[in-house]
């Protein structure tokens, strides 16, 4: 009995780990019909004009097609804030590609800047928050007569 199972352990390892073979020249002309799928707006429009192209590429959104998409979603679930923040994650990351990122426009990430505002806490300047409040103005003034009369 243990025989046995072991036995289909060993097939269905075998199985498991089959992998299709193909040779160089199935792969050369796979590699000549491949054409990235991009969204409308990124379609070069100087190649022939394609209708399962244009079909297969209206079907994918570009990123501001995206983030628009998403920002309802966005507002309503981007409400709990990380535990930690990693400030230099991008410069570990993204190593090596300093000059590429260099050469994009500055607004190549304005599609992501909704979520990631979302998921920060920004406190203001201490001093602002005691100038917005009266409550703050009263108290300071207090604490700053308490001082001068040496307590």
């Amino acid at each position: 009995m243990v025989a046995k199972w072991s036995h289909l352990g060993y097939v269905n390892r075998l199985r498991c780990r089959a992998q299709p073979l193909y040779g160089s020249d199935k792969l050369a002309i796979a590699a000549k019909f491949y054409e990235p799928i991009l969204p409308v707006p990124a379609f070069d429009d100087r190649r022939p004009n394609w209708e399962s192209i244009r079909i297969v590429n209206s079907m994918v959104k570009s990123y501001t097609q995206r983030a628009e998409d998403s920002s309802d979603m966005i507002d309503k679930f981007a409400v709990v804030t990380p535990a930690a923040v990693a400030l230099e994650l991008p410069r570990f990351i993204l190593a090596g590609y300093q000059p590429a990122i260099a050469d994009l426009p500055l607004a190549f990430d304005n599609v992501l800047h909704q979520a990631s505002v979302k998921l920060q806490i920004a406190f203001p300047d201490p001093l602002l928050l005691q100038y917005d409040c009266g409550k703050l103005q009263e108290l300071a003034r207090l604490l700053r007569e308490k001082k001068a009369g040496g307590h």
